[in-house]
């Protein structure tokens, strides 16, 4: 089942972070702790998501917040991170997906972005399910 997360989820979904950051390349390590805060925080905020595959225990999670445009004045949702664990990926990630449209839609969003990793695999599935590439973030690390 897909189910908003509770503050208890908060050690599944940092264990589930870390498997992401070791498969995904991003160039900064993520700090456990700080994120263990930010995650319960977004928990508790009414215009931030993190959602949860649970299968008996969490398999999967999104997080997501509602961000001011500068140029419109509806918000759009952030994905910030999204995992689903190999084995589960098939049968959660579009429901997963849609939840967090849902989301977006009852939040008054103008739209829901995701993020992609630079594999390309990602990108297409998204492209799939409506998702258009709009923007590329380059990052220059300090």
């Amino acid at each position: 089942m897909i189910r908003e997360a509770k503050e208890m989820d908060r050690f599944c979904i940092v264990a589930m972070a870390r498997r992401f950051e070791s498969v995904a390349g991003f160039p900064v390590r993520g700090d456990a702790a700080y994120f263990s805060m930010s995650l319960v925080s977004a928990i508790r905020r009414s215009d931030a998501l993190c959602l949860v595959v649970d299968v008996g225990t969490p398999v999967g999670f999104l997080l997501a917040d509602l961000q001011r445009s500068l140029l419109s004045p509806r918000p759009f949702a952030a994905e910030h991170m999204l995992w689903i664990d190999e084995p589960y990926r098939g049968s959660w990630f579009r429901p997963l997906v849609k939840a967090y449209e849902d989301w977006a839609r009852k939040n008054g969003a103008a739209g829901a972005f995701l993020s992609a990793q630079q594999d390309g695999r990602t990108s297409k599935v998204f492209d799939r399910i409506g998702f258009k590439a709009v923007q590329t973030h380059h990052l220059k690390v300090f």
